[in-house]
């Protein structure tokens, strides 16, 4: 991880995964579950590798608990990298 601008808190990566089970998906994307594109996500999500990251680059969870749920599965505790939020002192008001 780095420690620039970007570094924030909780940001981690648990590294490459050749390729993320439907199981992990489905539960990942279980409030999606309902909806009509689902499964074309769940085929997008498997056809080809992925980076797990504890950063909202990409994905945004809709909440702070939705966001905890899916770190919990992707990340185990002892894989969390949390330091100090590095763009704060970029940052003037």
């Amino acid at each position: 991880m780095g420690s620039g601008p970007g570094a924030g808190r909780g940001a981690g990566a648990r590294g490459l995964h050749p390729q993320a089970s439907e199981e992990l998906l489905r539960e990942h994307y279980a409030e999606l579950r309902g909806r009509p594109f689902f499964g074309r996500l769940l085929d997008y999500m498997r056809s080809g590798p992925v980076v797990a990251m504890v950063r909202n680059l990409v994905h945004g969870s809709d909440s702070p608990e939705s966001a905890r749920r899916e770190i919990a599965l992707w990340f185990g505790a002892d894989e969390l990298l949390c330091g100090e939020d590095g763009a704060a002192r970029w940052l003037h008001e």
